[in-house]
């Protein structure tokens, strides 16, 4: 990516959470898998495609399951190009877990 085409990812407490650098194509698949994120720091993460909704002419995505600051606990891989499915799930579980609990109102009853 271009640096005037880099995207700034929002998170669920609406703070920036840090730009996409790259994204992960499933050649196979011929699938968008993951976002690569720098966070503060200079830190890479990935984040999961299904879970961030892309606003083009923002310049912006948005990633709802975790806040900004979790951002930083995002499990990390071992390689710099390629990903293993325990890796895969345990990234997919964290954010999954976000929608459960990222923030206190999250882990309250809805009854």
């Amino acid at each position: 990516m271009a640096t005037a085409d880099v995207a700034t990812v929002v998170a669920a407490d609406g703070v920036s959470a840090g730009n996409v650098t790259d994204i992960w194509i499933d050649k196979a698949d011929r699938l968008v898998r993951y976002l690569q994120v720098e966070i503060a720091g200079g830190r890479q993460v990935l984040a999961p495609m299904t879970m961030a909704t892309v606003q083009g002419r923002l310049g912006r995505v948005s990633i709802d399951a975790i806040t900004a600051a979790q951002f930083a606990d995002v499990p990390a891989i071992e390689g710099a190009s390629s990903i293993t499915l325990y890796e895969e799930e345990r990234i997919a579980a964290y954010f999954g877990g976000g929608y459960l609990y990222a923030t206190a109102d999250r882990a309250e009853p809805y009854l």
